[in-house]
């Protein structure tokens, strides 16, 4: 009898259970809302500038802040410093080239040409240019930075035309300059040349005074005042560029004409 009642209840599942079984199965199944849900995609970071890199720059001095204006880089040295220096000879040559001597150049020109000389005096060949045999010839002035040369202070009548030369002969410690005046460009019979003359001495093997001796226009020659004289140093010198600065803080580039010439005609 114990065993039939033991039955009876297991097999007895109350009214309430058997409802609550029935509504689980009948209900859907929960589905979690944030389960799809997906973070859109961070745009990308925008690149930011290289601070150190324009740090660098500007540490660099004049170079640097010509690569900055610019957006350039001046090339690394290679380990042929022959091959570099060429190369740097060329970007000077290049960078002169369309300016007038100096007379028609941007802010920005003037930068990138100063940084090229630069460039090119940290590589002269020639220590000790003075005792050179390269010094002494016929130059022609390509670059400068000298107003009164370029004749910046007269009218533009009066300022110089076609090539201007400088003469060089260090064995009579003598230079001469000489350049063209043409008023009219329709009329060549209507020039003439201005001329100075100056006597050298060497101070170092790259420094010489000059003491200017005469100024002429054409035939017409006059003394120099005793006042007027400058020094120049010579900071890059090969066997057919020269570099000087003056002075007055002027930077003179010059390109060798005729080696033998060393005294006007």
């Amino acid at each position: 009898e114990e065993e039939e009642e033991e039955e009876e209840e297991e097999a007895y599942v109350p009214a309430e259970e058997e409802a609550e079984d029935e509504a689980e199965a009948a209900a859907p199944a929960f589905t979690n809302p944030l389960s799809s849900f997906k973070l859109p995609e961070m745009p990308a970071m925008p690149e930011l500038p290289d601070f150190q890199g324009i740090v660098d720059k500007i540490q660099k001095g004049p170079e640097g802040l010509k690569e900055l204006a610019t957006g350039t880089s001046a090339p690394k040295k290679p380990s042929d410093p022959v091959s570099y220096a060429a190369d740097a000879k060329d970007a000077l040559l290049s960078a002169v080239a369309d300016t007038d001597r100096g007379a028609d150049v941007t802010e920005a020109q003037a930068m990138e040409i100063g940084a090229a000389i630069e460039t090119l005096e940290g590589l002269n060949p020639t220590p000790a240019p003075l005792a050179s045999p390269l010094i002494s010839g016929k130059w022609e002035l390509l670059y400068t930075t000298s107003e009164s040369i370029l004749g910046k202070d007269k009218p533009e009548p009066l300022r110089p035309k076609g090539p201007i030369y400088q003469y060089i002969d260090t064995a009579a410690l003598r230079a001469n300059n000489e350049q063209t005046v043409m008023p009219i460009d329709d009329a060549p019979f209507l020039k003439w040349k201005t001329t100075v003359s100056a006597n050298l001495e060497l101070e170092s093997d790259s420094v010489v005074a000059v003491q200017f001796e005469k100024f002429g226009i054409g035939p017409i020659k006059v003394d120099a005042p005793a006042s007027a004289n400058a020094k120049l140093e010579t900071t890059y010198l090969d066997e057919t560029l020269r570099i000087s600065r003056g002075s007055k803080g002027n930077v003179f580039v010059l390109k060798m004409v005729d080696r033998t010439e060393t005294q006007p005609n």
